[in-house]
């Protein structure tokens, strides 16, 4: 009968909550211990009650012939315990704090007398974990919600633990939401976990959904020698419990503000007010009953919304060098097209006054040059200018998160939960788009977002068996923008060639000696929409001296992409004095000599290099993805009790990850074997699904 039960209601809750699969870890607790007379002797079959006191969850074991008990998978939060057996006095342990994957020993001595009599003992933490060699530390909500953060991010705190340091800065993570390193290890070695279930963005390894700092109960970072149910990363495992509602009505309503009136000024601010700075992060969260001692509920929603000035400094052509005026220059200014032999040697005749004709001025040439803005400080000599500007950074977040937890019975309990955010990002000085540049125009928009569903039921088959089942979904979207995307402004310039997409339209790179580059970045746009779907299942198993659990993981995800690279082309202008040939797939077209200074070359037309990445054979220059993995895992972990003072913890973990596919089958492979007809030789597909590389 229980086999049967087991074997048929599991898998028709599975179907119902509809996912393809998944992966997860414990965000609960255990509360175990030991039962003694005063003598030291074992009580056998004494009746353990553990009690959420803010909600009413009651849960009760018979401890075994060794006088053990063990209560797993209890929700983190505060407990009573209760221990009763006849011809003892009932003994009471208040103050009990239970924490993320916790293994909380309460032992008890229980005195001779009546039932009706009572003991009761406020409980304190113990300082040692005595029952599992895990290492971690809890950051509890005291903690989570009281210290100072600047802009909340809970990441911070990671860096209470001992042995956890900040990432490199201007570091892809670091850029994108923060990022720490812990025990040495690289910063995309850690594993996020939220509610005990993936919350990874796998494409650059950083949490997929940023939460609330008022959402989360507690959190734990392990960082070395972790159970077996624990796996994926070399690195921290973060395990994240969000809040959930109780008998008691709570919440908070927040606001954080800071803004220009408050701070120091930038020391390389030009003279006068300081530059803009606001910023209001500002939120509420509430939760409570919806029936006392079986329904509840918790809400969170957090906005922030920043504005500031970012002062760069960039060395500008002047606006007379623009115009082709360089008489200012100590330097000679020299007329390419007058390139001629004097008795066997190349000699070029200098522009009269160092000025260049505006007949010779290319249009193309000028369009470029207009591109430099004109400096507002003088320079450091006369063949440059200094320009100061403090653009306008704008960061648009919000963020929610809602949960219910229902409780059928003490044996069936179940929650639910869902939580989004989304980033509305511009900077135009952004480090990971905009690169070396100092002038603005060239910026990006960044679009951050993530979303996760969750379900997660617990049975307690007996009294001393426990399955818990989950289920979830996450969602992340990562997209990053030139600030010009969908405006064609190469060709408004005069440059033909370059990519013609919509979203590949903006300025090119341009890059002239001596002075500060403009144009956007070359490796945008970029978009990713990634979905993970995961399902978990997991037994614990409590006997004699044994504590055992072991489950099944699964996580299929799935990686949507689109990346141009170089799409609007980058030009350079470097001086130079030799006769130079300029050619392109067509032939040669002209020789040419140089001025002797890039914003000179510039004006002529005359780019010492150019590249664009361009549709070749049929093949697209854009690099669209759609990348697919699946990961099973397997595990048993054994925490045996040897002795009272000497616990073994036995742990034995499978993955497999199997081989990433494309559903495009773009994915090649370097083979120096494959035929050399072809238009892209030396590169054979390496999905074989599909045995044609432009399929």
């Amino acid at each position: 009968m229980f086999k049967h039960r087991a074997f048929t209601f599991l898998p028709l809750f599975i179907a119902l909550l509809m996912p393809p699969l998944c992966c997860a870890q414990s965000v609960r607790g255990t509360i175990l211990g030991t039962v003694t007379d005063a003598t030291g002797a074992v009580i056998h079959g004494a009746k353990v009650t553990a009690t959420q006191t803010s909600t009413g969850l009651t849960r009760s074991e018979l401890t075994s012939d060794a006088g053990e008990y063990a209560i797993p998978q209890l929700p983190v939060g505060p407990y009573t315990i209760v221990v009763e057996q006849a011809g003892f006095k009932r003994a009471d342990r208040n103050g009990i704090e239970l924490r993320v994957d916790d293994r909380l020993r309460i032992d008890v001595v229980m005195a001779v007398g009546q039932v009706s009599d009572t003991v009761a003992v406020q409980e304190t933490a113990p300082v040692i974990n005595t029952d599992s060699s895990t290492v971690g530390n809890v950051v509890d909500n005291k903690t989570v919600t009281e210290l100072p953060l600047n802009g909340r991010n809970f990441l911070q705190l990671n860096l209470l633990v001992p042995g956890a340091n900040q990432g490199v800065k201007g570091s892809q993570n670091q850029t994108q939401g923060g990022s720490i390193s812990v025990n040495g290890v690289r910063e995309q070695g850690n594993n996020f976990l939220l509610d005990g279930m993936d919350n990874n963005d796998l494409a650059i390894n950083q949490y997929a959904v940023a939460i609330s700092t008022e959402a989360i109960q507690e959190f734990k970072v392990q960082a070395s020698t972790y159970s077996a149910e624990f796996g994926r990363s070399p690195g921290a495992q973060i395990n994240i419990a969000t809040k959930a509602g109780t008998n008691s009505l709570h919440g908070v309503f927040y606001e954080y503000l800071r803004n220009n009136d408050l701070d120091a000024k930038n020391f390389f601010d030009r003279p006068g007010p300081i530059p803009g700075y606001k910023r209001n992060q500002y939120g509420t969260s509430v939760g409570g009953p919806i029936k006392k001692n079986k329904t509840f509920y918790f809400g969170n929603f957090e906005g922030a919304r920043i504005r500031q000035g970012i002062t760069k400094v960039a060395t500008e052509p002047t606006a007379a060098m623009k115009s082709g005026d360089f008489s200012a220059l100590p330097v000679t200014i020299y007329d390419p097209s007058s390139l001629h032999s004097v008795n066997g040697v190349l000699v070029r005749n200098a522009f009269p006054g160092n000025m260049i004709p505006a007949s010779q001025i290319s249009a193309v040439g000028q369009n470029l040059a207009n591109l430099y803005p004109n400096p507002n400080t003088p320079g450091t000599s006369a063949a440059n200018g200094l320009y100061t500007s403090s653009p306008t950074k704008s960061d648009d977040f919000d963020q929610f998160t809602v949960r219910v937890d229902h409780r059928f019975s003490d044996q069936h309990t179940l929650f639910g939960r869902y939580s989004f955010s989304k980033e509305n990002r511009f900077d135009t000085f952004d480090s990971f788009c905009a690169g070396a540049n100092n002038v603005p125009g060239f910026g990006c928009n960044t679009l951050n977002g993530g979303q996760q569903a969750i379900l997660d039921y617990i049975w307690l088959i007996g009294p001393n068996k426990v399955n818990e089942a989950r289920t979830s979904f996450t969602r992340v979207r990562g997209g990053i923008f030139q600030q010009n995307a969908g405006n064609d402004i190469s060709t408004k310039l005069g440059i033909a060639g370059t990519g013609r997409n919509p979203l590949d339209f903006g300025v090119p790179v341009v890059t002239a000696t001596g002075y500060d580059r403009i144009g956007e970045a070359t490796n945008l746009p970029q978009d990713r929409h990634d979905n993970t779907f995961e399902w978990s299942d997991s037994l614990s198993w409590t006997t004699g001296r044994h504590s055992i659990k072991f489950g099944a993981e699964i996580r299929r995800f799935g990686e949507n992409f689109l990346f141009d690279s170089s799409t609007r082309g980058t030009l350079n202008f470097t001086p130079f004095y030799t006769a130079q040939a300029a050619t392109t797939s067509s032939g040669v077209v002209n020789a040419v000599g140089g001025t002797g200074n890039a914003i000179a070359d510039m004006l002529l037309g005359a780019v010492n290099t150019a590249s664009v990445s361009r549709s070749f054979a049929g093949i697209s220059a854009s690099t669209v993805a759609g990348l697919r993995q699946t990961s099973t895992n397997l595990f048993a972990q054994d925490d045996f009790r040897i002795r009272t003072n000497l616990t073994l913890n036995i742990g034995l973990r499978w993955e497999y990850n199997a081989p990433t596919t494309d559903k495009y089958n773009h994915l090649a492979t370097f083979d120096p074997t494959f035929a050399t007809s072809t238009p892209l030789p030396y590169l054979r597909v390496s999905t074989p699904q599909v045995p044609n590389i432009y399929n």
